[in-house]
């Protein structure tokens, strides 16, 4: 099924595909400027180990400054340089790259939540694009390219209600990602679908549907059109955390708690270690993961978890030290 072709209308701030890659041009001879303050974005410090019980098979290892307003969720791109993209309450959207240094600052783009992002190429110019959840339901697309130095909003689907939203690789010839969302009035139905750039359009087509027992509380797409889809009831999001026959499920139940799938439906809470520099989110409100990141030193991959910490919103950088061994 191929839905209507929507046209690139504006969201907050105006941009369609000729557009972002007019900005891209303009902005192309210049530099992003750095924080405002001067510093950097991410804590700095050596990591000494606090002690927790032995079940504890995740170790805080890095975090960024303070934000600015309250984390409601994360999303990170594939490639070679990943990417971590934060929505605020309130709708504002920031740009971090693997270190936690802030790539942009808060933007207002009326996001409600994200999904992983995928980096892609339009008009010959290299992007990030984040599916998304705006304010009004509205399904759109989050385009970021350091030399536009803010991230822009495009919308795809207009009034739909859209309530909870995965993204991932797409297999199909020319696709640019999977996006995997659900509604309001079909909360048990996940619609799967691809999207596709031509001539300065976003083009949708829905390939699949799935349902499950329930209604939908967190969704993953992998292995684009070849692969599956993971879904899940009672849980905010889903992650994958490492390669092949060590590849981990992780979803963060509703209550704030990082856990760990079991094929039979089990979950197992995951606790977190903490470093005396590197506080732990205490609930943990998003999170996101890289599977088999190896840029940054992370050679099982990274969570990233997002909260409160000593009074603080901070994005959390966690690797899974002994999440492998059983």
């Amino acid at each position: 099924m191929m839905f209507k072709r929507p046209r690139l209308r504006p969201v907050r701030p105006l941009v369609n595909v000729g557009l972002a890659a007019s900005l891209i041009f303009i902005c192309a001879c210049s530099k992003d400027e750095p924080p405002a303050d001067g510093q950097s974005s991410a804590t700095e410090g050596p990591v000494t180990v606090i002690e927790t019980p032995e079940r504890a098979k995740l170790q805080a290892v890095w975090a960024t400054n303070g934000l600015e307003g309250e984390i409601v969720d994360v999303a990170v791109s594939g490639g070679p340089n990943p990417l971590l993209a934060a929505a605020m309450a309130g709708g504002a959207m920031q740009m971090f790259d693997l270190d936690g240094e802030r790539l942009t600052e808060a933007v207002s783009l009326g996001v409600a939540m994200l999904a992983d992002g995928v980096p892609a190429t339009l008009n010959g110019l290299p992007v990030v694009l984040f599916p998304g959840i705006g304010t009004s339901g509205d399904l759109n697309i989050y385009l970021y390219s350091s030399d536009l130095g803010a991230p822009v909003a495009v919308d795809l689907l207009g009034e739909i209600g859209a309530r909870g939203i995965c993204g991932g690789e797409a297999d199909a010839q020319n696709a640019l990602l999977q996006i995997g969302y659900w509604t309001d009035n079909a909360p048990k139905t996940l619609i799967i679908g691809d999207l596709y750039e031509k001539d300065g359009e976003f083009l949708w087509e829905q390939v699949s549907t799935s349902t499950p027992d329930g209604p939908l509380g967190g969704c993953k797409l992998f292995g684009g059109n070849k692969g599956g889809v993971d879904v899940a009831t009672g849980s905010a999001s889903l992650g994958l955390i490492g390669i092949a026959e060590r590849q981990t499920l992780l979803e963060l139940r509703e209550d704030g708690t990082l856990n760990k799938l079991s094929e039979d439906g089990s979950n197992t809470v995951l606790p977190i270690r903490a470093g005396i520099s590197i506080g732990v989110p205490r609930p943990i409100t998003a999170f996101a993961t890289l599977p088999d990141a190896q840029f940054g030193g992370y050679p099982n991959g990274v969570i990233i978890v997002a909260g409160n910490v000593d009074g603080a919103q901070k994005l959390v950088f966690v690797e899974p030290i002994g999440l492998f061994d059983e």
